[in-house]
This record gives structure tokens, sequence and C-alpha cells, in this order.
């Protein structure tokens, strides 16, 4: 942290990118520097600046809660930015969680609830990579689906998540956790894909 403070004193341009078009802020995510990127931030430094794989600074934030809770208490930071595959930072924070598997599944990180707070975040947007949801992604998990997953998943279509949405291999959220052996997720989801049906237009 030091380095970078006499760095910017000494007159570093620190929003100049690297050959990958990295910029020294989704350095300091890479690396899990969520000091750093409080003070890049604070210097300027564009959140959403991204690089040649079209990753901005919260994606690579997804893996590291903390992080990623600096970039979304940022004013203007978007929350539904998308890296090239179309992976939005909410695909990428629950996808790091479920992959940490074990006791990192107990409990939802930080800034997945901080993320969901928001009001722009779009919690149907299917991953143009895949035409995978976030409801998708909980449903393949290949453990059993713990509670706090499961409480995600209502959180989710409280806020508006379709269930119903197909992903490329013509499967809904449903499709998937029924092929997984996840029968309780798959339950809800049909109550709420009911529900939702019952409802006037």
């Amino acid at each position: 942290m030091e380095g970078v403070r006499i760095l910017s004193e000494a007159g570093a341009d620190l929003h100049r990118p690297d050959k990958v078009g990295r910029n020294p802020l989704i350095h300091a995510a890479l690396n899990g520097h969520a000091h750093v990127l409080t003070f890049l931030l604070r210097a300027g430094v564009p959140a959403d600046d991204a690089d040649t794989l079209g990753n901005a600074a919260s994606h690579y934030a997804a893996g590291r809660s903390g992080c990623a809770v600096f970039l979304l208490d940022r004013p203007g930071v978007d929350v539904n930015v998308e890296d090239r595959s179309g992976t939005t930072l909410l695909h990428s924070l629950v996808r790091a969680w479920i992959r940490g598997g074990g006791n990192n599944k107990t409990t939802l990180p930080w800034a997945v609830m901080r993320l969901l707070e928001q009001e722009e975040v779009d919690a149907s947007k299917p991953s143009k990579e895949t035409g995978r949801t976030v409801l998708h992604e909980i449903a393949s998990d290949d453990e059993p689906v713990k509670q706090p997953a499961a409480d995600l998943a209502a959180t989710l279509i409280r806020r508006g998540a379709d269930q119903l949405v197909r992903d490329d291999e013509g499967r809904s959220a449903t499709d998937v956790a029924l092929a997984k052996g996840h029968l309780q997720l798959a339950a809800m989801l049909l109550e709420a894909a009911d529900h939702k049906d019952a409802c006037p237009k």
C-alpha cells in the first residue's frame, strides 16, 4: 500500500493499463488488496474499465467478498456490468461462492447480500455464454444445496428472477435442480412458477 502511495505522490499514472488492458485497480482486485482498491478508487481510477477479456475489477474481486464490497460501495459502479462472455458481477460472485465448497457455503458472502440490496440488479439476466441465470448456477451445484443457497434462490425470486428462463441447452433452473437431485430446491422453483402463472397479467 505504501508503495502505491509513494508512486502516486511521485506523479505515476494510476489510470494507465498494461498490455492486456489491466489498470492498477484491476491488479489490486486480482490480488485481493482491499486497501489499495480503496486508495485507487478515491484517486479516481474508473471502477468499470475493462481489460482485453472484458473483465472489470468487479469481476476479479468476485472471489474476494471484501474487495467486491468496496467496489459496490463506490457511487457510479455499474452493478450489471458484463465481461466478454456476458457474465455479470452477480454471476461471478455466486459462482465463486458455490465453487468454494465446504464451509464456504454455510453463509452468504457479504458482497452477494450487498449486491442484492441494489435496486438496479437484474436478477434474471442470463449469461450470454451459456444462457444460464444465477438460479441455474445455484441449481447446478454438485453438492447438496445448503440452506443459505436455498435462501439466496428465494431472495432472487422475490427480486423478480424468472425461474422459467431456459439456458442454451433448453433447461430451466427447475430442470437443472431435478437433474442434480436437489428436490427441495426444485419444489420451491415449481411453486414460484405456479404462483407466477396464477398472478393476473
